[in-house]
């Protein structure tokens, strides 16, 4: 798959979004080599991160818990 004399990557990561790329960072931490693959066009990378329009998402417990974060 790859070129001869090249070492592969331990981990490849299929797209550029948020979770992709917090998974490249997890990996990384972990001392693994990675390759990230991004097909879509450069205006276009980033997966569904485009549609949040900055904005952050997390799981919460209800009101208290976004209470601190804000």
């Amino acid at each position: 798959m790859f070129e001869e004399g090249r070492p592969e990557p331990d981990v490849i990561v299929v797209g550029a979004g948020n979770a992709a790329l917090c998974a490249a960072i997890a990996a990384r931490l972990q001392r693994a080599s990675v390759l990230v693959l991004e097909a879509a066009p450069f205006e276009q990378r980033g997966g569904n991160s485009w549609f949040t329009d900055g904005a952050i998402r997390f799981a919460h417990q209800g009101l208290a818990d976004v209470r601190t974060v804000i």
